[in-house]
């Protein structure tokens, strides 16, 4: 069902935006919102090593100061704990200039029905459009790392748990194209942690900050495109 918040989108849609710039013109003050679980929290690895921390202090194509910076995220939530979480936020519409979402790991690792993925993902996806004032191109989806290969998962069954993150992403991105939000692939990077320890966090589950560098080198593009036109 759609959030009653969300059917009010078109309510809301003159709202202006509101951009904050310093006395430099040229120099934008950007605010963003991870969203998202253990991969977004950095589980075992520091914050200034987790991949929303190096993507707001990365350099985009305008030099910019952070305004608002906030990850609602941890380790363990499904997309229901997700939602669940926001709930609790007091998140308002142009509050930030775009938003990360990377979540579905634990849907799949705890057994969840896909159904529930496939519904709650939804929900997730209208609201973070609702709060970015029904702009969907400033929501960067993040497929789901792919933790078959890690010593973590070796007792367990590999082929599985990889078939079944693959169904996980091809459906999200295939709900991120309809409805216009940009999808950035890093499974393929994690997936060469079966080769590469120096990816993994000492958990051997989670990821390194490597990986995480990685994977804003892919997410990065995606912001420029989003902060030209501010």
């Amino acid at each position: 069902m759609i959030p009653i918040a969300f059917s009010l989108l078109l309510l809301f849609s003159c709202v202006p935006d509101q951009k904050t710039h310093t006395d430099d013109d040229d120099t934008l003050s950007i605010s963003y919102l991870a969203l998202g679980d253990s991969y977004t929290i950095g589980e075992s690895v520091q914050e200034e090593e987790r991949f929303p921390y190096l993507l707001i202090h990365s350099d985009f194509v305008k030099p910019h100061t952070i305004k608002d910076y906030k990850v609602i995220a941890k380790t363990g939530w499904t997309t229901r704990n997700l939602l669940d979480a926001m709930d609790k936020e007091d998140l308002k519409i142009n509050q930030f200039d775009f938003i990360t979402l990377l979540i579905g790991v634990n849907n799949q690792y705890q057994g969840k029905p896909f159904l529930e993925y496939e519904e709650e993902l939804r929900e997730l996806f209208e609201r973070a459009i609702y709060l970015l004032n029904g702009n969907a191109d400033k929501l960067i989806v993040v497929s789901i790392p792919d933790y078959s290969v890690t010593p973590f998962a070796s007792s367990r069954d590999t082929v599985r748990i990889a078939s079944e993150i693959k169904k996980y992403n091809d459906f999200k991105k295939e709900l991120a194209e309809s409805f216009g939000a940009r999808f950035v692939y890093i499974t393929d990077l994690t997936q060469n942690a079966k080769n590469d320890l120096s990816l993994l966090a000492g958990d051997q589950l989670h990821y390194s900050a490597k990986s995480h560098g990685q994977w804003v080198s892919r997410i990065v593009p995606e912001v420029n495109e989003i902060i030209k036109t501010q």
